[in-house]
């Protein structure tokens, strides 16, 4: 029963997890599709300067705006993939932990259960001594009751 409830535990714990890398995913993908737009604004804003304007220094400029953005954009893609790896790389070392505390649990049930087992068996066999001592007993004094009746007798 307590391992079902570990296991309950351990897939309630995943889930959450993954709970919060869908969350986080999902604001990654709404944050790469506003950069997305922002570049493409960027973008037409700049082609209709390039347009009105065909000055060698405004391309130039456009160049290295859109080398930022991309560069930025690659930047945070690295930084979110860290992030996921980082998480994924928790979420290793809470099973492991978790599997293996359950170990643990399982291996100090089993000596305990080990541990009983050699109590009952020592009981037993004091019990069985005490009751042989208590038949020889018995018959010493049988015996000396006979010899005694025997002495009599005579």
């Amino acid at each position: 029963m307590e391992k079902e409830q570990d296991r309950l535990e351990q897939a309630r714990i995943a889930e959450e997890q993954n709970r919060r890398l869908d969350a986080e995913e999902k604001r990654r993908a709404d944050e790469w599709a506003a950069r997305e737009a922002r570049i493409q604004n960027a973008m037409g804003r700049m082609a209709e300067g390039v347009l009105k304007r065909s000055n060698e220094a405004e391309k130039e400029l456009e160049r290295r705006v859109l080398r930022y953005a991309q560069e930025a954009d690659r930047l945070a893609e690295a930084r979110e993939k860290a992030k996921k790896d980082a998480a994924r790389q928790r979420d290793v070392q809470i099973k492991a932990t978790l599997e293996r505390q359950l170990e643990e649990k399982r291996l100090a049930r089993e000596v305990e259960a080990e541990a009983n087992r050699a109590y009952v068996k020592q009981v037993i066999a004091r019990d069985e001594r005490d009751r042989a001592e208590q038949r020889e007993k018995e018959k010493r004094t049988l015996a000396k009751l006979q010899e005694l009746q025997r002495f009599q007798l005579l």
